[in-house]
């Protein structure tokens, strides 16, 4: 398994892909339909990829958009245009022309990666004129028509690229460069783009998947969107960087999904409680062999804890892990040991995560003791650069001591450092419905990362 030693530390995601290839070899890194991919075949379209970036003009800091649902080629994608120092800005499949035209101004996207027919739409007929004008080229993953291009074709035209002018490229990006920005409204309801670098990506990464207990061979299926924090970092890179095999999914049905497991053996799965609630109601549940699986990684709402129980003795996870993230913290923030009892994992969003501290913070911007209501405010490598030519935004969320304000509301953290949920009212299509949101734990100032 990939960890940090004295000959080997993280710095950037095309040196972790490489030393992937070097460490897992020939075991399979991907399984998407028919496709199979081993560690060193995904290294190696990787390669192509980010030369296919060179030839095409994508500059160190470029920023180079995908619109697509989870699949391969997505993730190929951005392996590549990371080497090639570009930044990733994703983009949800739920976003309309409009929608993508802001996100293509503000973020000064110059090359745009699209999904061709998906939802029974093809998606570039969505861009406006003014936004395709903004762009380079639109490049289309499978079946492009008109003028946009192929993809295949795309990283063939990498070809001409030499070894040595792609190694030069890499040599430039560093572990302190951006490697992604992921545009996120928060509680503000204005997308800003969240700006996250090499080095902290993967640390929080290795952090998450300790806590969490992914582990070599594991079998993990991907359901939330790679343009999501959890669907990329806590699923595609995850499975890259523990030696896992990675099986993206495009769309929930409860169906699919317990045949899938028993299809493909499944130990993994991450996703909203949502997801777990559906495959436990579907009515022919009992006729699937969910034996494999082995954990669930869930958050982001209510966990209740007939949930949890329900998840180990009726789908058979031996491990049932929740937590919270934020978006500004790479998706991470605190989580729940795969070790934790039941009734921990369901009325908790656990502990901070390593390099982290988390406080509770009053409205008066004093930090509170245990059991005492607030603010979650964050401290720790995993927090962001800042928001993207937004220096504003960036210092309204306030600095206290060096935390971040997280703008998450708080119940109480424990003296045993868990985080203690709060239930807050929200709406969704119309409806009032209620949830829990994380509220905030700590165990002093301390909860380092082992080294």
């Amino acid at each position: 398994m990939i960890t940090e030693d004295d000959n080997w530390s993280f710095s950037t995601i095309p040196a972790l892909c490489a030393r992937a290839a070097e460490v897992y070899g020939e075991r399979r890194a991907v399984e998407d339909g028919d496709l199979c991919l081993s560690f060193i075949e995904l290294d190696a379209l990787r390669r192509r990829m980010a030369k296919a970036m060179i030839a095409a003009g994508v500059e160190k800091g470029d920023r180079v958009m995908i619109w697509a649902p989870n699949g391969w080629r997505w993730f190929v994608t951005a392996l590549g245009l990371v080497s090639a120092g570009a930044v990733l800005v994703p983009a949800s499949t739920r976003f309309k022309g409009g929608e993508i035209a802001d996100l293509v101004t503000r973020s000064g996207t110059s090359l745009l990666f699209s999904v061709g027919t998906f939802l029974d739409r093809y998606y570039p007929d969505q861009l406006q004129q003014e936004t395709r004008a903004l762009l380079r080229q639109v490049v289309v993953l499978e079946g492009p028509r008109g003028g946009d291009r192929d993809w295949a074709e795309f990283l063939a035209a990498g070809d001409s690229v030499s070894d040595a002018e792609l190694a030069a490229r890499e040599a430039e990006v560093g572990p302190d460069d951006l490697c992604d920005m992921l545009f996120t409204s928060g509680t503000t309801g204005y997308p800003k783009g969240v700006m996250y670098a090499h080095r902290q990506c993967l640390r929080g990464i290795d952090g998450w998947a300790s806590r969490v207990g992914v582990r070599e061979h594991d079998r993990v299926l991907i359901i939330p969107p790679f343009f999501h924090a959890f669907g990329y970092r806590c699923g595609a890179i995850v499975s890259m960087m523990r030696g896992a095999v990675l099986i993206p999914h495009l769309t929930y049905d409860a169906g699919e999904i317990l045949q899938r497991v028993q299809d493909s053996g499944i130990t993994v799965i991450p996703g909203p409680p949502a997801i777990f609630h559906g495959m436990l109601q579907h009515p022919q549940r009992a006729e699937f062999d969910t034996r494999s699986l082995r954990l669930g990684v869930t958050g982001g709402a209510v966990v209740p804890e007939v949930l949890v129980r329900r998840m180990r003795e009726d789908l058979g996870f031996e491990g049932v892990v929740s937590g919270y993230g934020l978006t500004e913290c790479g998706g991470f923030g605190t989580m729940c040991s795969y070790t934790d009892p039941d009734a921990v994992i369901a009325s908790t969003a656990g502990k901070a995560m390593p390099d982290t501290e988390v406080r509770i913070m009053g409205a008066d911007g004093a930090l509170l003791a245990a059991g005492q209501p607030g603010e979650v405010v964050i401290r720790g490598d995993m927090v962001m650069k800042g928001y993207f030519e937004d220096p504003a935004a960036t210092m309204e969320t306030g600095r206290h001591r060096g935390l971040r304000r997280a703008r998450k509301p708080a119940d109480r953290g424990s003296a045993e450092g868990h985080v203690h949920h709060r239930r807050v009212q929200l709406l969704s299509g119309g409806n009032r419905t209620h949830s829990q949101r994380p509220s905030g734990h700590w165990r002093g100032f301390g909860d380092r990362r082992a080294r």
